[in-house]
C-alpha cells in the first residue's frame, strides 16, 4: 500500500479531499460503495473531458501514518470561486452562479447525453476548471451519490 504525503484541502458534504502531489489529489469517501459509485460516474465523464482525469482504481492509502478511507486519485480542478465553496447564498457565490449558469447547464445536459450521468446538485461549488491540450475546460467535480444519478443504459 503506498504511503503518500498528503495535505488536507477540503471537505464536501460526504467526502474529504487531500492534495497528494502536483495536480493530483485523493478523494476519500465514507465507504467503499460510495467511492466505487463516484469513481464510475467520474470515469465516464472524464473519458469525454467532462470531469477531471481519474488516475487510480478505488483503494486506500496511508495519510499521516493512518489508513485512509476508501477513495481514488484524481486530477485537481481549479475551483470557480476559490474564496467560497458555493451554494452558500453569499453575494460572491451568487455572482459566480450568474456568470457560469449557462455553461453549467450545458455541461449538465452534455453529461446526461454522452455519459448517462444526471447532475442533481448543479451549484457552482460542484464545478471547476482543468487545462487539457492547451485549453481550459469546465468540468464537474462532484460525483457522489447525493449529487449525481447514473442511468443504467449501455454505459454500465
Amino acid at each position: 500500500m503506498p504511503t503518500l504525503t498528503a495535505k488536507y484541502v477540503d471537505c464536501g458534504s460526504r467526502n474529504s479531499f487531500y492534495r497528494i502531489g502536483k495536480g493530483r489529489g485523493f478523494k476519500e469517501f465514507g465507504d467503499k460503495y460510495d467511492a466505487e459509485y463516484a469513481h464510475e460516474a467520474q470515469s465516464r465523464c472524464a473519458d469525454v473531458d467532462l470531469a477531471p482525469a481519474v488516475y487510480s482504481e478505488v483503494g486506500r492509502i496511508i495519510i499521516d501514518g493512518k489508513l485512509s478511507g476508501w477513495g481514488y486519485v484524481t486530477q485537481i480542478a481549479r475551483m470557480l470561486n476559490p474564496q467560497c465553496p458555493g451554494n452558500c447564498g453569499c453575494e460572491l457565490c451568487e455572482e459566480i452562479e450568474d456568470k457560469w449558469y449557462a455553461d453549467i447547464e450545458y455541461l449538465c445536459h452534455t453529461m446526461q447525453d454522452y455519459c448517462g450521468i444526471i447532475m442533481e446538485d448543479n451549484h457552482s461549488g460542484n464545478f471547476g476548471l482543468i487545462r487539457k491540450n492547451g485549453h481550459t475546460h469546465l468540468v464537474c467535480i462532484d460525483f457522489g451519490r447525493e449529487s449525481v444519478y447514473m442511468e443504467e443504459e449501455e454505459y454500465a
